[in-house]
């Protein structure tokens, strides 16, 4: 069986995540004894071919972006059918399942968390590439609580060609989409600033500012809804910080904040006070 001699070449394997598409397990590689994190194509993916060149590309585009804040892919291995991403393990697990268990973030890891945040997606976006996808899950945390960007499986090139007219089948997160991503235009650099503003209200406040019985709700408060003011929820947020998050959270995609090194430095600024 193919998918044991792809999993023959790491040992103590150990399941942290399953889905659709991928599983994800933890093991070692017994040449460099390194810890890794190992990213495995399902059934069902295997059995789609558009499935398995979308899973590759994710990991291609990925590994083309080197930098402290986005999660390194060492390497991709394949057979016939299997297809298998060998990246970091990052220990401290997902933001999104931090949050879970703390529910807000204390001001300083807030504004680590989110100068963390900026520089990777500055560094994706100057590498050529829309991450499209940018929600506390695919956010890893290493042993040093450092923030890394992984998961680039709806993640396109800029000058990749985009569809004229919005699409019947929307991808994303409804809770961390943009408004034009919800009315089912394709992302932007600007629809993945507004992601970085929901995750900033989401750390601040211990949710998210639209939420819903159902996906169609929630993206249509993100289109039509003004969110309520961060400082409602989290009184001793400073002013500018509510205002950057009330900037990146703004409908017009032009409007938004879109310097990742100047939305950091708001940040630092509220660090250093």
């Amino acid at each position: 069986m193919e998918n044991g001699f792809l999993f023959r070449q790491f040992t103590e394997l150990r399941l942290l995540a399953s889905g659709r598409i991928a599983d994800l397990y933890r093991g070692v590689d017994p040449e460099t004894k390194r810890t890794v994190c190992l990213k495995l194509m399902t059934a069902v993916s295997k059995a789609d071919p558009a499935e398995r060149a979308r899973f590759l590309r994710a990991a291609e585009l990925q590994s083309r972006v080197v930098h402290p804040n986005v999660l390194p892919v060492y390497d991709v291995r394949t057979g016939k059918e299997e297809a298998l991403i060998v990246m970091k393990y990052a220990s401290g697990g997902s933001l999104f399942h931090r949050l879970q268990t703390e529910k807000t973030a204390d001001f300083s890891r807030l504004i680590s968390w989110g100068k963390d945040l900026c520089a990777g997606l500055e560094a994706i976006h100057c590498a050529g590439i829309i991450h499209g996808d940018v929600k506390p899950l695919n956010l890893m945390l290493d042993e040093s609580d450092r923030l890394m960007i992984s998961d680039f499986g709806e993640a396109r090139t800029i000058g990749e060609a985009l569809p004229v007219q919005p699409q019947v089948v929307i991808n994303g997160s409804p809770y961390y989409m943009a408004p034009e991503c919800a009315r089912g235009y394709a992302p932007t650099a600007a629809s993945d600033w507004y992601s970085v503003g929901v995750i900033l209200y989401r750390m601040a406040c211990g949710r998210v500012p639209f939420n819903g019985p159902d996906a169609e709700t929630v993206m249509r408060k993100h289109v039509y809804e003004k969110c309520a003011d961060s400082r409602r929820f989290r009184s001793d947020l400073p002013p500018s910080v509510a205002e950057l998050i009330l900037n990146l959270l703004k409908k017009d995609p032009a409007a938004r904040p879109a310097d990742g090194k100047a939305i950091a430095a708001i940040l630092s600024q509220c660090d250093r006070s």
